[in-house]
């Protein structure tokens, strides 16, 4: 069973790190080479191309974790593709056709939790199974520079 940190616990650890990147201390870098993650800023998520390709890439490499952005497309639209691959969590920021911040992942391997969600960035809590929670961030800044200063 996994056990599930709350907001605060990870707000304090978010900060912790960030505390430890300041410092002379050399980190303890954990060892991911098991999760099995996958970023991809791919315009046009709904074409037959990437479909094809997704299915190509899920399938050789057996991904736990999928963040896509840029997407141009909203999410609904091709959400029974993941499930179809056992990606049955989700979170997302969708943003019309301009972009957007996708993060999907199989339950059945890793658990993801957002820590903080807008419309420009996803921090999560990601807990596999005998290894340390981790943060991660997903962040598509805004091409406006007037909001991309607010990330």
């Amino acid at each position: 069973m996994v056990s599930m940190r709350s907001v605060e616990d990870d707000h304090r650890r978010i900060r912790s790190i960030v505390k430890n990147l300041a410092t002379a201390t050399p980190l303890n870098y954990l060892s991911m080479d098991l999760l099995k993650l996958l970023i991809w800023n791919y315009r046009g998520a709904d074409n037959n191309t990437f479909k094809r390709n997704l299915v190509e890439i899920i399938g050789v490499h057996k991904l736990e974790i999928l963040i896509l952005m840029e997407t141009k497309v909203a999410f609904s639209t091709i959400r029974n593709l993941f499930n179809r691959f056992g990606f049955t969590a989700l979170m997302f920021v969708d943003i019309g056709r301009s972009g957007g911040i996708w993060i999907v992942w199989d339950t059945s391997h890793v658990n993801v939790r957002a820590s903080s969600v807008s419309s420009q960035a996803i921090y999560a809590t990601v807990h596999k199974e005998d290894y340390e929670e981790w943060v991660r961030a997903a962040v598509y800044s805004s091409p406006n520079p007037s909001l991309r200063d607010t990330l």
